[in-house]
This record gives C-alpha cells, structure tokens and sequence, in this order.
C-alpha cells in the first residue's frame, strides 16, 4: 500500500497568504502522519520559514513565453513522478496543472478558489472554468462564503463541486512584550497613536487610502509591516504628502517579530480592494487588536460584526479610526472571541479528508 504523501503546490514563494497557507497545510498534515512537501513553479519574493520541505523550480518569473512553457513542462513531469497520494493547488495556474496531471499521476486532487471569480487572470480564469466543470477536480475548495457568492454565474457543472473550507487561524509565537517594549523592539515611536497594517505591499491592498487618511490624523503614525511591488510609490506618496516621519516601513517580520507587531500597535487598518479571507484581520483580532477594515463581504464575513467597516473615503477612514480607539475594550473582546471560531483542526481535516 502506498504511503500517505500529500504535495502543497503553487505558482509562487513568497510570504503572502496562499504560499504561507500551501507550507502550513503541509506542516500540519506531517504532523498527522502524512509526507508532506510544498512545491512552488518559481520565487517571488523572500521564502517564509518552513519544516517540510520545499521546492522551487526557477529562482524568477521566466522572461518569455518559451521559457515558461519549459518551466511549466519540467514542473508537469515533476507531478507525473512525484508519486503522491494527494495534491492541493493554491492558485488557479497549479489548479489547472494538477487536474491536467491527475488521470496520469494516480492522485486525488483538490483546485482551491482563494480569491473572487473576478480577481482572477482571464485567461486562467476560462481554464479554470473549463477544468472545473469535469471531474479532473476532485474536489474544488473556496475559503469563504464571499468567494464561493462570487462563482454563482458560473455553469451547475462547477458549483456542484464547490466545497467551504475556511482558512484556520495558527497560534501566533508569542513575544509576551508589553507596548512599549514592543515599539522599542521594532524601532517605532513609543508615545505615538499608531495604526498598523501587515501583508505584501501590493496594488491589492490598498494603501495609498491610509496614506490619505493619516493626512486628517496629524497625531497618528503608521506601520507597515511588510514588501511588495508598492514599496517605492508608497516611499514616494509619504514624500509628496509631507508624511516621511510618521510612515514606518519594516519590512518583512516572521516568528516573534510578527506577535510584537500586533502588540506595538494601537489599530489594525486593512483597507484591501479585495480579499479572498483575510486572514490577519484575524491574527490582529486573536491579539485583542481592534480592527477597521474595508466592506468588502469577506471581511465583513470573517469579521463577524467584531470589525470596523467604513466606506472607502479618508475621511470615513479617519472617522473609524476615532471610533475604533474610543471602542478599544469593547472591541478588542469581540475580536478574541471571533478568533476562536476558525480553527487548524477544522481546516486542516477539511482538506485532507
């Protein structure tokens, strides 16, 4: 009988959510017994710390459409051989890839729909849709209701294998610092009212808004903790909006760092133009950090009313933010309450099962 062997597969490797989500899947499934790896097509960015282990196959995004359809076909043999029981793809690229292998690979396969119908390439995205109404997909997770709504145009053939799977929420490692230490650790102003934001500093985010915002707040600094295609036009609006001193970019924090984050700061905005989950509006509840964020119905979603929701204007943003820092208490409890309703086991035999 052939082992348990489970592959975590992606387009690429960086620390935003679904290659974090691909290693964690990983790392719990070897926990349960499974052989467990994360492969990604190529590297975008810095690699997220990880205990399984890990395979990329280019260093970078391939220049020409001939190397990557070479990248592709060295990735598609490597699935043929893996020899593996059970494959989740986290993007709709290695979605399309590992259905095309699963009758020749031997293996069940699970597609997982992380962001909007909409937000999707369209080309993949008719792939997809083409792939996804046959039974190549054995099954075909979305990780919110939102997500899931956002499919309902689409043929009966590919809702009927639409399955919920929430994202679970993993214990954070703890910095147990108090507020001032933690601003201390980070290089962050003690005395200040600070707002903080968490995640790739990419167009999807949104951050030019708090950049706008923070312009009606002359008290408040803002922290932006991590990198991204953005980081030089936001270095460069902070600039032109006389802003530089009250901006604070910090880069990329994992392990304790990312726990001392959520303790150094006051709110946690996340004006996202999208999102699939929006799983550190979680990670900021879990800590007790109140939490403005955009309406999207994601948020609104996973938030379960322990959120702020303002409409997309600074001057709604900077209401909330008042609101939020005078509801402190009141929302802090709600936050760590929502937390606990998403959790590993639960996402984690989702997949697998």
């Amino acid at each position: 009988m052939r082992a348990k062997k489970l592959l975590c597969i992606g387009n690429y490797l960086n620390t935003s959510g679904a290659p974090l989500d691909a290693i964690l899947i990983a790392e719990e499934a070897q926990k349960l017994g499974w052989h467990a790896e994360a492969w990604f097509i190529c590297a975008t960015g810095e690699a997220p710390t990880s205990q399984v282990p890990v395979r990329v196959f280019a260093d970078h995004k391939p220049r020409t459409p001939w190397g990557w359809l070479a990248l592709l076909g060295k990735f598609y043999v490597a699935l043929l051989r893996s020899n593996t029981t059970r494959v989740v793809s986290y993007y709709p690229l290695t979605n399309v890839m590992g259905a095309l292998t699963k009758p020749w690979g031997g293996f069940s396969f699970a597609a997982t729909q992380r962001n909007p119908a909409h937000a999707q390439n369209p080309f993949v995205k008719l792939l997809d849709l083409v792939v996804g109404c046959t039974s190549l997909y054995t099954d075909n997770i979305v990780i919110s209701h939102a997500v899931e709504k956002s499919f309902a145009h689409y043929p009966g053939a590919y809702r009927r294998r639409l399955k919920l799977v929430y994202n679970g929420l993993p214990p954070l490692a703890q910095g147990n610092l108090n507020q001032v230490n933690a601003r201390q650790a980070l290089g962050l102003p003690v005395k200040a009212w600070l707002l903080g934001n968490l995640g790739r500093l990419h167009a999807q985010k949104n951050l030019p808004l708090l950049l706008e915002t923070l312009c009606l707040l002359p008290d408040a600094h803002l922290a932006l903790a991590g990198e991204g295609p953005e980081r030089a036009s936001l270095t460069a609006q902070a600039s032109q909006l006389g802003l530089t001193e009250r901006v604070h970019f910090l880069g990329t924090l994992q392990g304790t760092e990312v726990s001392v984050f959520y303790q150094a700061i006051d709110i946690f905005a996340m004006p996202s133009s999208f999102e699939g989950f929006g799983r550190t509006l979680l990670e900021a509840m879990s800590q007790g950090v109140p939490v403005v964020a955009s309406p999207l119905p994601v948020l609104q979603e996973v938030g379960g009313g322990a959120a702020v929701h303002p409409s997309m204007t600074p001057s709604a943003w900077a209401e909330a933010l008042h609101l939020a820092q005078a509801n402190r208490a009141k929302l802090s409890q709600r936050g760590r309450e929502r937390s606990q309703h998403f959790s590993m086991a639960a996402m984690v035999t989702g997949y697998l099962s």
